[in-house]
């Protein structure tokens, strides 16, 4: 009843003509606030978010059905974020793959989660919880996630599944994650931005510090 949808804001990217991909965001109304920019990375595939103090980068992955395809799309993944200005991210989405199954079907993404050093909330609240249930012969896998740096693996307060009121195949995973970070403002973030960035060479002098 509280939800007023004409104060919050969408974005993200529609399916492409083939009705393939998808990704899209709704900000609330006190997140607009520090709302920067969004960037379509990848046609359909991956949206990236920036905030004041932190990114989000949603995916949606392709399917299994070609792996060099889905190797290729975890390998964009993981170079945009290493682009990033800091460990201050989120990644979530639909990966189309179950990381909790041992297969090596699954290994690019479990590969990308050790290499950036990323946990999914779900095995920090230890909630393996199936996230996708097939139409064909009802069998459920964990097909969505978000992923956060190992460092606040401590941030993460709760981890929930709730079944859509629209029709899906998939569930929502919510999650609480509380930060002590602190929020700029527009204002305070384009002073930052434009201060001039200065060196000081001449320390390399000191043996010790060098």
């Amino acid at each position: 009843s509280n939800f007023d949808v004409a104060r919050w804001l969408y974005v993200g990217c529609g399916p492409t003509s083939a009705g393939v991909g998808g990704v899209g965001f709704l900000i609330s109304p006190r997140c607009r606030q520090s709302f920067v920019e969004s960037e379509v990375c990848e046609e359909a595939r991956i949206v990236r978010l920036k905030f004041t103090v932190f990114d989000v980068v949603g995916v949606y992955a392709p399917t299994r059905k070609d792996l060099s395809i889905q190797d290729e799309f975890f390998t964009k993944v993981s170079a945009l974020v290493r682009t990033l200005r800091s460990d201050r991210y989120f990644i979530l989405g639909d990966f189309n793959s179950d990381v909790f199954r041992a297969s090596s079907r699954q290994s690019t993404f479990a590969d990308i989660l050790q290499s950036l050093s990323l946990r999914t909330v779900q095995s920090i609240a230890q909630r393996q919880n199936w996230t996708w249930t097939s139409s064909s012969n009802n069998a459920s896998r964990t097909l969505d996630y978000i992923c956060i740096p190992s460092r606040y693996a401590s941030s993460v307060r709760r981890v929930r599944f709730l079944t859509p009121i629209v029709p899906s195949d998939h569930r929502m995973v919510i999650a609480d994650i509380k930060f002590r970070w602190r929020v700029l403002h527009r204002e305070e973030h384009a002073q930052l931005s434009s201060l001039p960035i200065s060196h000081s060479w001449h320390l390399l002098a000191s043996p010790s510090i060098r």
